[in-house]
């Protein structure tokens, strides 16, 4: 059943899997970067800016994945469309908006 899930070929499916990796991924490299602060007494390890884009780049494996390997165009266009939003939101807040943390004091 897991395996049939991931077979999907769903532009919904692509945008939910383009959404929610990001976001995992930004939480982890947060959470990587407080415990390096509290180990180390390094202040920001990485940037906000930094972590957003390491974030969004996540998305290019998943991209792959289903783009290249399992022909899944759909799925990947989904992906890609996510990838361009997240693109956006990086280029309005850290550029436009000029913003220079998200969750740190």
């Amino acid at each position: 059943m897991f395996q049939q899930f991931w077979q999907k070929d769903d532009f919904k499916f692509g945008a939910l899997i383009g959404a929610v990796v990001p976001m995992i991924t930004y939480l982890i490299l947060e959470s990587i970067d407080r415990t390096v602060m509290q180990l180390w007494k390094i202040p920001f390890f990485l940037l906000d800016d930094t972590q957003f884009a390491l974030a969004v780049a996540g998305n290019l494996f998943f991209f792959r994945q289903f783009m290249v390997r399992k022909m899944k165009d759909r799925t990947g266009k989904g992906i890609l469309m996510m990838t361009f939003v997240y693109a956006f939101i990086y280029i309005l807040l850290f550029f436009l908006l000029d913003i220079k943390y998200i969750f740190k004091p």
